[in-house]
């Protein structure tokens, strides 16, 4: 797999605002994707509420790619693993509370798969396989 196949783009937001346009970003990482993984340690974060977006950047442009109907290309995830319909799933159902020194959460990435010509959202959320 080639170097820009490996990217994972992950962003942090404190605010539903934020979150709702994509910035301002709390707290941004670009990391390497390995074994279909990507992991990263965010130091400065202060105690609160926060929602993560991550996708993986599978041609290392740093955007989401998206089809002429705004539908994700590229895979792609939140925290508390919840999907939105049309769009972003919602600060509220998003957010995660931080609340001591250490928290690990794990996102699984997936994408709108199209079938017969329709996409639609999978109710279970696939393991990225790249």
């Amino acid at each position: 797999m080639s170097k820009l196949l490996r990217t994972a783009m992950i962003a942090v937001y404190d605010s539903e605002q934020a979150y709702k346009e994509g910035s301002p970003k709390t707290a941004m990482a670009k990391v390497e994707v390995t074994d279909q993984k990507a992991e990263v340690i965010f130091n400065d974060l202060k105690y609160g509420i926060y929602a993560v977006a991550i996708f993986h950047d599978q041609n290392a442009n740093g955007k989401m790619d998206t089809n002429f109907l705004g539908i994700p290309k590229e895979s792609y995830g939140h925290s508390n693993n919840v999907r939105g319909t049309f769009g972003p799933p919602s600060f509220d159902k998003a957010k995660i509370e931080l609340g001591s020194m250490e928290k690990q959460i794990k996102i699984k990435l997936g994408k709108c798969l199209q079938q017969n010509g329709r996409y639609h959202v999978p109710q279970k959320l696939p393991v990225c396989e790249n």
